[in-house]
């Protein structure tokens, strides 16, 4: 959409360093996110939408999304907020439902001429509503640029800037979404799609699970010939018959060994609700390849990278690493997958009660990195590597995180960014807010009037 650059600015009172982000509550309940969206083509933009994925199970009477325009960094003059329960209901797939809403004239407030999703440096914010003027922020996205918001909800909150955009030569249809496996924004990442949108769905190229399932820790090799092998899976469902690990010889590309998640003996609970399991390999026949040759379930094989696949319901695979390089697997679970190559390696000079774990602070594989964790203290005997128990050096925290505020900024009329993109900016009708604190409550009112609760 185009708009006008013709306007002045509003001298503003004062911006508080502050968000709707505070609940009184807390934050235990499941999280909406933007799951994708479409806002240029290829002439004039048509049908542009946004898409957001929720529990199906969560009450989205509360949630709104809230339009920005990052020139200014301010609300849409109009139609700037859409309550999510006027959405239109999608799939529900895995205990995600999906709720789309199409920008066209007709759907806009008086057939608005500023109806959609502006091309250039703009973005929208995800927000859930306690009451009128307490809340939090569950995203606040922007394209073609990040942005500080100057009102509305988000106030004094910096963009995440997608880091993908559409174009004038978009073809119709086309959409900008998240890809990848999991439940939570943070898992997937953004794309743009060469192919048609999917509103109201899942992605194409995005598999939704709720379910925290991954390799948490494993051993192959050590100065006693591999003694001690394991893999150690954390996950929190509720039934683990589905799930199961598919060993794989980087020589030929092909899997030798698959065992089940039920075989594998079950652990500590962390109190953020993951449990570890892990699988002893025994010391003659069977386990994971080492780097020399060794024999694996009775035949010799030379190792130069060999890999481990995590599978859901023997068709999907979650996660498929390997260590000592990477390979494409020729068959399998995997077949013509490339494995990812964790980084670290154990060799034949590793101590006995070694390890390779992973580290860091989160809930899901991709928020932790993989490290070599060497014998100091620890006798495999007594002790030993942490199989059955969260890692050395690994804090276990579900929680998703929210946006952080900007500094206060005083008044003024500066503009960080005034060179235009696609020459799209908002009107001078633009309404002015000003923000003023009561009771250690962020309230939004008209400028020049008392303060009122946010209405949009």
């Amino acid at each position: 959409m185009f708009f006008s650059t013709c306007r002045s600015r509003p001298v503003w009172l004062s911006l508080l360093a502050a968000s709707i982000i505070g609940s009184a509550s807390g934050q235990t309940e499941p999280r909406p996110w933007i799951n994708e969206f479409h806002y240029d083509n290829i002439g004039t933009d048509i049908d542009e939408f946004i898409e957001v994925a929720a529990p199906a199970d969560l009450d989205i009477s509360n949630h709104r999304i809230v339009l920005y325009n990052g020139f200014y960094g301010e609300m849409y003059a109009e139609d700037a907020t859409h309550m999510l329960s006027d959405f239109t209901v999608g799939d529900t797939v895995n205990g995600v439902t999906f709720y789309t809403k199409f920008f066209r004239p007709a759907d806009c407030a008086g057939g608005s001429r500023w109806c959609g999703l502006q091309n250039g440096r703009d973005g929208f914010a995800l927000a859930y509503f306690e009451t009128d003027t307490t809340g939090r922020i569950e995203e606040f996205l922007s394209y073609e640029g990040s942005f500080t918001a100057k009102d509305g909800p988000a106030v004094n909150l910096t963009t995440t800037d997608i880091g993908v955009k559409q174009r004038t030569t978009t073809p119709l249809g086309y959409s900008i979404s998240r890809e990848g496996i999991g439940c939570a924004p943070d898992l997937f990442f953004w794309e743009t799609r060469d192919t048609q949108g999917t509103p109201g769905t899942v992605n194409a190229k995005q598999t939704v699970t709720c379910e925290v399932v991954f390799i948490n820790e494993f051993h192959y090799d050590n100065v006693d010939g591999g003694v001690g092998q394991f893999v150690e899976i954390a996950a929190n469902v509720d039934d683990v018959a589905p799930y199961s690990i598919v060993l794989y010889n980087g020589e030929t590309g092909m899997p030798y060994d698959a065992i089940l998640l039920s075989s594998f003996e079950q652990g500590d609970t962390d109190p953020e609700g993951l449990t570890f399991y892990h699988y002893d390999f025994p010391v003659a026949g069977g386990g994971l390849v080492v780097n020399d040759p060794i024999l694996v379930d009775g035949n010799e094989m030379a190792a130069n990278a060999s890999g481990i696949v995590l599978a859901q319901n023997d068709d999907i695979v979650l996660e498929f690493i390997s260590y000592g390089g990477e390979f494409t697997a020729s068959g399998g679970i995997a077949v013509n997958m490339t494995s990812t190559d964790i980084g670290v390696a154990e060799s034949d000079q590793t101590p006995v009660g070694s390890s390779l774990q992973l580290q860091g602070v989160g809930c899901y594989t991709t928020n932790f990195q993989w490290t070599v964790v060497e014998e100091q203290n620890f006798d495999i005997v007594e002790s030993g590597d942490t199989r059955g128990a969260v890692n050395i050096d690994q804090t276990i925290v579900c929680a998703q995180p929210v946006p952080t505020p900007a500094p206060t900024v005083e008044g003024g009329e500066e503009v960080d960014d005034l060179i235009a993109q696609d020459d799209d900016f908002l009107d001078d009708n633009i309404q002015v807010l000003a923000v003023t604190k009561s009771q250690s409550k962020v309230t939004y009112s008209e400028a020049g009037k008392p303060p009122e609760p946010v209405r949009f």
